[in-house]
C-alpha cells in the first residue's frame, strides 16, 4: 500500500481512496442473536449514505458485510481498511448476510469524498418506561428542534432511567427508535404493541436515529 500512496503523490498531489459509503457497527451477542448470525465476525450496515456506490449497488441498512472480494471479514475495522485500498473505478464482490441467507454483490468503488474525510470517524407510555426504562414520545415539530431531529418517522425518547436496560444498551434522550426487530415504529402506541406481542427473555433489536445517523441497538426483553 506505501507504494501506491507514493505513486499517488507523485502523480496527483493526493492519497485516492476507494470508497463505498456505509455506516458500519461491530456486532455484539445480543445483535448476533437477533439477525441469526452464525457468528460475530463481519460488519454491520446501520446505515447507507445516499449516491454512494453502497447504494447504487443495493446494499442494504441491516446487511452484514462477510466478504469483500473473497477476504473475509474478521472484525468492523477491516472493513474500510480494505476499501481504502481499493483504486477508485474498481469493481468488487461484497459477500453479505441478508435476512437469514447469504448473496453477493457487485458494487463499483468511487473515490473518498473529501468531505468524508473531513468529517469522518408528554404521551408517556408507562409499559415501555417499566420494562425498558425509557419514557418515549410521538414526534412533534417541538421535540424536533429541541433535539436538532431530522427524521420524520418514529418515536423519541425523551427519559431514560438509569441502571435500565435502555441505559445499558446506550439508548440517550433524543434517540428516535425507527424500527423493533425489523418492523417501523410509527408512533408509541404501534411501539406499544410491538412490545406486547415480545416473550420475556426474547431479543429485541431497536433501529436508532442519533444525531441524524443510525444504528442498530440490541437488549434482552424483560417483561
Amino acid at each position: 500500500m506505501a507504494n501506491r500512496i507514493v505513486s499517488q503523490l507523485k502523480t496527483s498531489g493526493k492519497v485516492v481512496r476507494g470508497w463505498l459509503g456505509v455506516y458500519i457497527q461491530e456486532i455484539s451477542p445480543e445483535i448476533q442473536q437477533s439477525l441469526s448470525l452464525p457468528d460475530d465476525s463481519g460488519a454491520l450496515i446501520s446505515d447507507v449514505a445516499p449516491g454512494s456506490p453502497a447504494e447504487k449497488a443495493g446494499i442494504q441498512r441491516g446487511d452484514v458485510v462477510l466478504e469483500i472480494s473473497g477476504t473475509k471479514i474478521k472484525d468492523v475495522d477491516d472493513l474500510p481498511k480494505i476499501v481504502a485500498n481499493f483504486t477508485p473505478g474498481t469493481r468488487t464482490n461484497l459477500k453479505i448476510f441478508r435476512d437469514g441467507g447469504i448473496e453477493n454483490v457487485k458494487v463499483k468503488l468511487e473515490e473518498f469524498p473529501d468531505e468524508q474525510l473531513a468529517s469522518s470517524h408528554p404521551i408517556t407510555n408507562k409499559k415501555s418506561e417499566a420494562s425498558l426504562g425509557l419514557v418515549v414520545d410521538d414526534l412533534n415539530p417541538a421535540l424536533k428542534r429541541k433535539y436538532g431531529i431530522e427524521e420524520n418517522n418514529g418515536v423519541v425518547v425523551v427519559n431514560v432511567l438509569r441502571g435500565s436496560l435502555a441505559h445499558n444498551a446506550g439508548i440517550r434522550v433524543g434517540d428516535v427508535l425507527l424500527e423493533a426487530n425489523k418492523k417501523k415504529i410509527k408512533s408509541v402506541n404501534d411501539l406499544q404493541e410491538k412490545l406486547s406481542n415480545l416473550k420475556n427473555g426474547s431479543t429485541l433489536l431497536l433501529l436508532v436515529s442519533r444525531a441524524n445517523k443510525t444504528i442498530y441497538v440490541a437488549l434482552k426483553y424483560e417483561a
